[in-house]
This record gives structure tokens, C-alpha cells and sequence, in this order.
């Protein structure tokens, strides 16, 4: 979402620089976690974004605000760096996790007294205003819907036929927090129906459900669960796992896909369900985040996290109706693209700007801070 921004038409207002957060680091079990590497970049990076400051001397920074304890204090050392600088601060929320996190610190001290030093956050979905409730005011909170890059699905030659076979595609980790798992369970009921279906599993397996759903009583780790789940026979012969795709590659299954079913327990506003659409997708999903805000049954059927009668009753709805598939796959592609573009995304952040910066015609620089390089 970081290089879709900087790629955007906030660029027409704004001189974006861009801060890299990058550690080199690849597994995402590191991820949030305390060990050696990430305390040091959690001691160096600070001091690097206060030079950064020095040299470009930006009106603006735009950082994240983490909900658990280690990232939380990697991005209040950021916004307390720039408070020092006396320069205005504004945060993104990427789920719905703060509230947990706020009720169950021991930190709260802190966080009461780093959110005083933020002047803007930006969460991405109504719904989503509630986990700051007696932690942020009403009135520092924003919501801006994500945007994509639909050009990149405009890959007719990228498409691979699969005749005869309904193909569903589910882009995410393969745990139950993101419904890979569910999925699984009702795929074996779906081929006794209907056996002319393919399911492919695009996403890393998981050893651990962190940072992405709350649950209070794991069981077994997702790895053993879904081992037990691939044995079935008929997830063997029904099912494909693709690992993590990227690239060609992955908007290959996206445009070779008839359906994109993604029944997630938790979200704040999915950017593989904009790019199922932008591919021209019907689709199966539920709704979390600001998907019941921003679409209606008209694009996607709605089940409710963890109710696999339902999800089985979509799943053989969409393979049994191919005109639905038809009209609800060209809304969508109608719909992100009058709506969900990268542009229309960069002008939701350029008006926050302006409206927090006092301009109209967009003018100064921010400092973008994110993972990874400028695009």
C-alpha cells in the first residue's frame, strides 16, 4: 500500500521522501518480535529519521501505529522523534487489533502519552473508529479506503484456460484467522455436489497466528491443522498449494481464476479482495472490515467468519450459476476501477494533507516511512 501511495497522485501536491524500514529480514515469524536484530534497528532507526528530518525538513510524516508491544514502541520512538522536531504526525491503522492491544498493555502510560503527540489517524473503515474509544478523540480519526493498481490485472496474456472446472482462488495465510482453513473443511462436501471444481491456496503456511486475529485458545499450531486437513482425499485431487506468488505469476492465477473466495475472521479492508475485482472477480467473502461498507451483494456474498454451512451454500450457489458469476464479476471490475485506483486512493491521503496542513492546492513534502524500497 506504502509504494502504491508513493506512486500516486499525491506526488502532484507533495514531495514524498520516502524512509525505509527495511531489515532485510524475509520470515515473517520475526516479525514484531523481541530478539537482537530488531532491537537494534529499534535503537538505530530513530536516530536515522531524525536526520532525515534535518536534511529534507518535511511538513508532515506519515507512519504506522502498531498494535502489539514491540512494534508499538518501534513506531512511538518514530512519532516521538518527530514531535521532538515539532513536526505534525500522521498514522495508519492497517486492522483492528488497537483496542486489544491498548485493554491489555501494561503500557498504557505510554500509549495515552504517544497517541497526544499524533495529529491524524487514518483507519480504513467506519467500523474501525471504535477500537480508540476513550484512547483517541473523534475527531483526529479518518477513513481512507485502500486503492490498487488495476493496470496490472489488464493481462489478458497471462490467462491460463482450465476448461470445464469452476476455479476458486484464496490469496492470504493459510491459518484459520484468514479462512484458509475453512475453506478446507467444506471442500470435501462442495466436491460431492459438485466435483467440477479446483480450489488453489495462494500464501505462506504459518507457524503461528500473530498480528493477524485474536485467538485466546489455540489448540495446535496452524502447520498441524492443516496437515491434518490435506490428507483428505478429495483436498488432494481438488485442492493445489501455490506458496507465495508474486509478480507474473500471481496475477496469472488471479486472471485465471473464476472466483476469489476469501472468508477471513478479521480484516480492516483487504487489498487481495480490490485485486480479485480489478481481475474481474465475483466474490465469496466475509463481512469484516469496511467490506460491508464499501460493497454490497451486488460483487460479493457475504457469510459470516467461521459459519461453513453458509460458505458451502455460496461456494455451490456461484459454481451452479454461471450468469451470476458473469454479472457479479463485471461490477466488481466496474466498480474498483471507478472507485479503487491508486489515484483515487492518493487523493483521499492528499485531502487529510491538505486539510491538516491548511492548503489547498497541495504544496510541501512528506516523509513516508514503510518496509521495503521506493518503487
Amino acid at each position: 500500500m506504502t509504494q502504491h501511495l508513493l506512486n500516486s497522485s499525491l506526488r502532484d501536491g507533495y514531495e514524498l521522501v520516502h524512509f525505509n524500514l527495511s531489515k532485510g529480514r524475509t520470515d515473517m515469524d520475526t516479525k514484531a518480535k523481541f530478539d537482537l536484530v530488531n532491537v537494534f534497528f529499534g535503537l538505530v532507526q530513530p536516530f536515522a529519521l531524525g536526520w532525515a528530518i534535518l536534511r529534507h525538513r518535511p511538513d508532515a510524516i506519515y507512519t504506522n501505529l502498531a498494535q502489539n508491544r514491540w512494534g508499538f514502541l518501534r513506531y512511538a520512538s518514530f512519532i516521538w522523534t518527530a514531535w521532538l522536531f515539532r513536526t505534525p504526525v500522521v498514522t495508519r491503522v492497517m486492522g483492528e487489533g488497537f483496542g486489544h492491544f491498548y485493554r491489555s498493555t501494561n503500557l498504557r502510560w505510554l500509549v495515552d502519552a504517544t497517541v497526544r503527540r499524533i495529529d491524524r489517524v487514518i483507519v480504513r473503515a467506519e467500523l474501525l473508529k471504535k477500537q480508540f474509544e476513550g484512547v483517541i478523540p473523534l475527531e483526529k480519526l479518518r477513513v481512507i479506503y485502500s486503492g490498487i493498481r488495476v493496470e496490472e490485472f489488464e493481462r489478458p496474456d497471462l490467462k491460463e484456460d482450465r476448461p470445464g472446472v469452476v476455479n476458486f482462488l484464496f490469496v492470504g495465510y493459510l491459518s484459520q484467522a484468514k479462512g484458509a482453513f475453512d475453506i478446507l473443511r467444506v471442500l470435501p462436501e462442495v466436491v460431492a455436489e459438485e466435483p467440477d471444481v479446483m480450489f488453489r491456496f495462494m500464501g505462506p503456511r504459518v507457524t503461528v497466528e500473530r498480528n493477524v486475529f485474536y485467538i485466546d485458545d489455540i489448540e495446535r499450531p496452524p502447520n498441524d491443522v492443516l496437515e491434518e486437513l490435506e490428507v483428505h482425499e478429495a483436498v488432494r485431487s481438488h485442492a493445489r498449494f501455490l506458496g507465495v506468488l508474486s509478480g507474473d505469476a500471481k496475477v496469472r492465477e488471479f486472471v485465471s481464476a473464476d472466483v476469489l473466495v476469501f472468508p477471513s475472521h478479521s480484516e480492516a479492508f483487504p487489498t487481495v479482495v480490490l485485486e480479485g475485482m480489478a481481475a474481474g472477480l465475483p466474490v465469496i467473502a466475509t463481512p469484516v472490515g469496511a467490506l460491508p461498507e464499501a460493497f454490497d451483494d451486488r460483487g460479493i456474498l457475504f457469510n459470516d467468519p467461521g459459519d461453513t454451512a453458509a460458505l458451502k451454500e455460496s461456494i455451490l450457489r456461484i459454481v451452479r450459476d454461471d450468469r451470476l458469476r458473469r454479472d457479479m464479476g463485471r461490477h466488481n471490475y466496474e466498480e474498483v476501477r471507478r472507485n479503487f485506483t491508486v489515484d483515487c486512493y492518493g487523493a483521499r491521503v492528499r485531502a487529510l494533507f491538505d486539510e491538516l496542513l491548511g492548503t489547498d492546492a497541495g504544496s510541501g513534502g512528506v516523509i513516508v516511512d514503510a518496509d521495503g524500497t521506493s518503487p
